[in-house]
C-alpha cells in the first residue's frame, strides 16, 4: 500500500482532497454513478485511482499525526483533567441539591403556616378598618342629621355642616362602603344634605354680593370652602351676574318687549312715548350693569382679604387651579359682561333697519353719556388710592362695546358736516362762492354736533371734535382749489375778479375760524386742543389766499415811498419854507392807501377782531404797516443834504404818513395800536432825531433814539450831518439812492456796516480835525 501511495502523484492527491464533491455530505452511490458516466476509463481503472488516492490520504494523516504527536498528547491530558474536574463539579452540585431539598422540607411547613396567618391578619385589619370607617361615617352622619334638624341655621352652623359634609365625602372616597346598607343610606342622605346646604350657601352668597356685605360674603365663601365647592360656586356667581346684565340689555333693545311695556305698535317707536320707554329700559340696564360691576368688584375684594383660619390659605389663591393663567374673578366678569353687551348691541345694529337701531343712532350721545356716567361712578366707588381696579385696557374694552354704533354715528356726523361743507366750498371746477347762508348753516351744524357730543361725555366730545377737525382740513383743501390764479392776484390797479374771489373765500374762512374759536371756548381743554391744529390749517389757508394780494400792494406802496429821492430837502434856509402840505409822494401814498381800504379791506372788515384773537387780515395789516414804516425810515435816512426847511418838510411828511396809516390801516384793527407800538415809536424817534440841536447828546440824553431805531438807519441819517467832504456810501460807490437801497436789501447787515465804516474812515481821513458826529458814528459802529 505504501508503495502504491508513493506512485500516486501528489497533485492528484491534492486534487482529490480539494474536490468539491468530498466537501460536506457525501453519497457514495451517487458519486460512483456520476464518475462512471463522466469518465471514459473503465470502472476498474477508476477504482484503482480512488484506492490510490485513499492510500495517499491515509499516509498524509499518519504523517501529520506523527508531526504533532506532542501537541495531541497535551490535548489528550487536558481532556482527561477536564473530565476529572467535571466529575467533581457534578458531585458538588448533587450535594447542593440534596442540602436544598432538605432545607425546603424543613422550611415549607412553617412558611405555609406563616402565609396563612398573614392573610388572616390582613383580612382582620381590613375588616377592622372597614368597621372603623363605617363607625366614623355613622357618627358623622348622625352629627349631620342633628345639625340638619335645627330649625335655624346661621352662617356658622352652615359652615360647620359644610365641613362635616366635606369630611363625609372624603371618607367615602377613601374607602368603598358599597354593599353596606346603612352606609349606602347614609351616602344618599349626605348627598341630599349637600344639595340643600349648597343651595342655601349659594343663596346667601348671592344676597351678600347684591347687598355688598363683607360679613355675608365672607361667611358664605368660608362655608363653600369647607364644602370644597368654592371655585365652581364662584364661577356660577360670576356667570349669574353676567347673564343678568346681558338679559337686561336684551330686554332693553328688544322691540317686541318694548311694545309690551308701553308702545302699542312698532311704528310708534319713533314717537316721544316710544323713545321714552326705550331709554327708560336702557337706563335700567345700565343700572343693573353698574350694580353688577360693583358687586363683582366687592366679591373680589373679599376674596383678596379672606383666608381659611386653619390652613391660612387665601381664597383668591384657591380660585385658580395649577397650571392655569392667573385671571382675577373681576377680570373674568368684566370680559364676559362687556362681550355680552357688545354682542347684544352688534346684533341690534346688524339689522338692515329697525326702530331700535334708528333710536340708538339718533340718540347715541345719550347712550354714550350713560356709559361714561356709569364708568365715573364705578371709578369713584372702586378707587383704592394708588391701586386701580380698572386699567386703561379695561376702560378701552368697556367702550369697545359701543364701537359698532359709535362708528356708524360718527360716520353720520361726518356725512352731515361734509354735505354742508361741500355746499359752501365745492372745490375746483366751481365758480360759486360761499354764501352767508352756507356759512351760517355750517356754523350751526358745528355747534349742534358739539352740543350733542357734550351729552355723550368727554370721550364722545373728543371724537366729535376730531370729526370736525377732519372737516376743517377738507374745507381748507377745497378752498385752496377754489382760489384764483396767482397772475390775477398780483395785478395792480383796482380790485379785479380774481382778487375779489380770494378775498371772499378768505373772509369765509375767517368766519369759520371765528366759529371754531367760539366753540373752543366752550370745550374741555383736551377737546379744545384737538381743534388747534385744524384751526391753524384754516388760518394758513387764509394766509395763502390773501398773501399775494397784500404783497403786491405792499410793493406798490414801497415804490411810491421811494419817490422821496426825487425831491429836494437841501434847500437853503428861507426858501421853499412852505410846509403846510405833505410832499407829493405822501399824498400819492395816502390816496393809494385809501383805495386799498375801500376796494380790498372793506371786503374783510366784517370778521375782524370779533373773537379777541387777531385775524389773518389783521396780522397782514400789522405786517404791512410795519413794512411801510421800516421802508419809509430806510429811504428817508438816505436823503442828503437836509437843511432846516427840509427837516420841517420831512417832519410834516412823517406826521402825515403816520396819520394815513392810522386812518386807513391801524384804525381797522382793534389790536393794531398795541401790536404796532414798536414801529410807531420808531417813526416818532426819527422825528426827534431830525431836530437834535446838539448831536453830542445822542449817546447820553437821547439814548432812547438809539434803542428805537435800527443802527444802520441812524448811521445813514448821520451822514447828512457830516461835512460835504465825507461822502455818503451810495455816492462813494457811484450809486443812486434807489440802487444803494436795493443793494442794502440784498446784503447782510454786517456787509452794510463794513461799507458804512470804510466810507466814513475814508472821508474822515481827508479832514484835518474829526467832527463830533464822526466820532459818534464810530462809537455806534464799534458797539455793534
Amino acid at each position: 500500500m505504501v508503495e502504491t501511495t508513493q506512485d500516486v502523484p501528489s497533485h492528484k492527491v491534492d486534487h482529490v482532497l480539494h474536490d468539491a464533491r468530498f466537501q460536506g455530505p457525501f453519497d457514495a452511490t451517487e458519486f460512483a454513478s456520476k464518475a462512471l458516466s463522466d469518465r471514459k476509463t473503465s470502472p476498474q481503472e477508476e477504482i484503482d485511482r480512488l484506492q490510490a488516492s485513499i492510500d495517499a490520504l491515509d499516509q498524509q494523516i499518519k504523517s501529520l499525526a506523527l508531526d504533532n504527536k506532542g501537541l495531541l498528547l497535551e490535548q489528550t491530558n487536558a481532556f482527561k483533567s477536564s473530565r476529572h474536574e467535571f466529575q467533581k463539579l457534578f458531585l458538588s452540585v448533587r450535594s447542593l441539591q440534596t442540602v436544598a431539598a432538605r432545607v425546603r422540607a424543613e422550611v415549607s411547613e412553617p412558611y405555609g403556616k406563616l402565609s396563612l396567618k398573614t392573610v388572616q391578619l390582613s383580612n382582620m385589619y381590613r375588616t377592622i378598618d372597614l368597621l372603623r370607617k363605617t363607625t366614623t361615617q355613622i357618627k358623622l352622619v348622625q352629627r349631620i342629621r342633628t345639625e340638619m334638624e335645627s330649625d335655624t341655621l346661621d352662617l356658622l352652623d352652615l359652615s360647620k355642616l359644610a365641613r362635616l359634609l366635606s369630611e363625609a365625602r372624603t371618607l367615602r372616597e377613601e374607602v368603598d362602603l358599597t354593599g353596606i346598607r346603612v352606609c349606602e343610606e347614609n351616602n344618599q342622605f349626605v348627598e341630599e344634605s349637600k344639595q340643600i346646604i349648597h343651595q342655601k350657601l349659594v343663596s346667601l352668597l348671592q344676597s351678600g354680593v347684591d347687598a355688598r356685605s363683607q360679613v355675608d360674603i365672607g361667611g358664605a365663601l368660608q362655608a363653600l370652602f369647607n364644602l370644597q365647592e368654592l371655585k365652581p360656586c364662584l364661577e356660577e356667581q360670576i356667570e349669574r351676574m353676567t347673564q343678568r346684565v346681558k338679559k337686561s340689555f336684551m330686554n332693553a333693545l328688544d322691540a317686541k318687549k318694548l311694545s309690551s311695556k308701553g308702545v302699542p305698535a312698532f311704528g310708534q317707536m319713533s314717537t316721544q312715548a316710544g323713545q321714552k320707554v326705550l331709554w327708560e329700559q336702557v337706563g335700567k340696564a345700565m343700572e343693573d350693569f353698574k350694580e353688577s360691576i360693583l358687586s363683582a368688584w366687592y366679591l373680589q375684594k373679599v376674596l383678596l382679604i379672606k383666608k381659611d383660619p386653619l390652613s391660612h390659605q387665601r381664597f383668591i389663591d384657591l380660585v385658580q387651579e395649577d397650571g392655569e393663567a392667573v385671571t382675577m374673578p373681576f377680570d373674568t366678569f368684566w370680559n364676559r359682561c362687556i362681550q355680552g353687551i357688545r354682542d347684544v348691541i352688534d346684533a341690534t345694529m346688524g339689522l338692515r333697519s329697525g326702530i331700535v337701531k334708528d333710536a340708538l343712532l339718533s340718540g347715541y350721545p345719550r347712550l354714550a353719556g350713560m356709559f361714561e356716567s356709569t364708568l365715573g361712578v364705578v371709578l369713584k366707588e372702586t378707587n383704592e388710592g394708588r391701586r386701580t381696579t380698572l386699567s386703561e385696557d379695561k376702560i378701552e374694552k368697556y367702550y369697545d362695546a359701543l364701537s359698532t354704533v359709535e362708528s356708524e354715528y360718527l360716520l353720520n356726523v361726518q356725512a352731515r358736516l361734509d354735505n354742508i361743507a361741500t355746499a359752501a366750498f365745492p372745490g375746483a371746477g366751481s365758480r360759486a362762492l360761499p354764501s352767508q347762508v352756507d356759512l351760517q348753516s355750517l356754523a350751526a351744524r358745528f355747534h349742534e354736533e358739539i352740543k350733542q357730543g357734550q351729552h355723550g361725555g368727554e370721550r364722545l366730545m373728543n371724537m366729535a371734535t376730531a370729526v370736525i377737525g377732519t372737516v376743517l382740513l377738507t374745507i381748507s383743501s377745497q378752498a385752496r382749489e377754489m382760489g384764483a390764479d396767482s397772475g390775477l392776484l398780483t395785478a395792480s390797479g383796482p380790485c379785479n375778479a380774481g382778487q375779489s374771489r380770494n378775498l371772499a373765500i378768505g373772509k369765509s374762512l375767517e368766519d369759520i375760524f371765528k366759529t371754531i374759536v367760539i366753540i373752543q371756548g366752550r370745550l374741555p381743554p383736551k377737546a379744545a386742543k384737538a381743534l388747534e391744529g385744524p384751526a391753524d390749517v384754516v388760518r394758513q389757508c387764509t394766509q395763502e389766499l390773501l398773501q399775494p394780494i397784500f404783497k403786491s400792494r405792499a410793493d406798490q406802496f414801497e415804490s411810491v415811498i421811494k419817490k422821496v429821492h426825487s425831491l429836494n430837502f437841501g434847500a437853503k434856509d428861507g426858501s421853499e419854507s412852505n410846509v403846510a402840505e405833505a410832499s407829493s409822494y405822501i399824498q400819492e401814498l395816502d390816496s393809494n392807501l385809501h383805495s386799498f381800504r375801500q376796494e380790498f379791506l372793506s371786503k374783510c372788515l366784517l370778521t375782524l377782531g370779533s373773537t379777541g384773537i387777531p385775524s389773518v387780515t389783521e396780522l397782514m395789516i400789522h405786517s404791512l404797516c410795519g413794512r411801510l414804516i421800516s421802508c419809509w425810515i430806510d429811504q428817508i435816512c438816505l436823503v442828503r443834504p437836509i437843511t432846516n426847511p427840509g427837516r420841517l418838510q420831512i417832519a410834516k411828511d412823517a406826521a402825515e404818513f403816520e396819520s394815513a396809516l392810522e386812518h386807513h390801516l391801524i384804525s381797522i384793527s382793534k389790536t393794531g395800536k398795541g401790536v404796532l407800538s414798536g414801529p410807531i415809536l420808531s417813526l416818532k424817534a426819527f422825528r426827534r432825531l431830525l431836530f437834535i440841536d446838539d448831536i453830542t447828546t445822542l449817546e447820553s440824553q437821547q439814548a432812547s433814539i438809539l434803542q428805537a431805531l435800527p443802527k444802520v438807519a441812524i448811521l445813514h441819517h448821520l451822514f447828512s450831518s457830516c461835512p460835504p467832504t465825507i461822502e455818503s456810501p451810495y455816492a462813494k460807490n457811484k450809486l443812486t439812492p434807489l440802487q444803494y437801497s436795493t443793494w442794502v436789501e440784498d446784503h447782510s447787515q454786517q456787509e452794510v456796516l463794513q461799507c458804512i465804516e470804510s466810507t466814513l474812515r475814508a472821508g474822515s481821513a481827508k479832514l484835518e480835525s474829526q467832527p463830533p458826529v464822526v466820532q459818534i458814528m464810530l462809537n455806534i459802529l464799534s458797539s455793534l
